[in-house]
């Protein structure tokens, strides 16, 4: 006989929230198509649970409407915890909500699936950062010209292990 765990009840919610998101987010005069969008983050850190993080991020968002895209990213860490070091691979997916304003200045949420794995090995189990679960972001976009953008984020990751993700350094490119 094998124990599973329970399924989080989030998990249960999770195509409700995304249906009233959607709902109140969409305005009749906002259903424009909006552009792609090439990112890049890095040097994230990570703050709980005292791991330190080095990451380099690239992703892309594909604009369905002028408040919504859809895309993803794939992230390589090197992640330390006190004397143990593991290099991690990060995949997020999921929808961007982008709130007011055009794209190259927008607010953004970010509320999707994240999945990461690590190669190496933890001495304790409980800073193992590998996992599947959900991932929380948001962040702004500030023009740097017509086509670039600062793109500064924050937001919480639920795979594997709870962790507070900041990433300072960032930029995007819309096309």
């Amino acid at each position: 006989m094998r124990f599973e765990p329970a399924r989080p009840a989030l998990f249960s919610f999770l195509p409700v929230v995304l249906a009233v998101l959607c709902s109140a987010l969409s305005p009749a005069d906002s259903l424009a198509a909006g552009p792609k969008e090439f990112y890049l983050n890095s040097a994230g850190l990570e703050l709980f649970g005292g791991a330190n993080r080095i990451s380099l991020s690239p992703g892309l968002n594909y604009g369905f409407f002028e408040w919504l895209q859809a895309g993803g990213s794939v992230g390589y860490q090197s992640v330390g915890f006190g004397d143990d070091s593991v290099n991690t691979l990060t995949v997020l997916a999921g929808p961007t909500f982008d709130l007011g304003g055009p794209y190259s200045n927008a607010t953004f949420l970010f509320f999707g699936f994240a999945y990461r794995k690590g190669s190496g090995t933890v001495s304790d189990p409980t800073s193992d950062p590998g996992g599947t679960g959900l991932a929380f972001m948001v962040g702004r976009r500030v023009p740097l010209s017509s086509k670039f953008q600062y793109r500064p984020s924050v937001g919480i990751q639920l795979a594997g292990r709870t962790t507070l993700v900041v990433n300072a350094l960032a930029v995007s490119y819309l096309f």
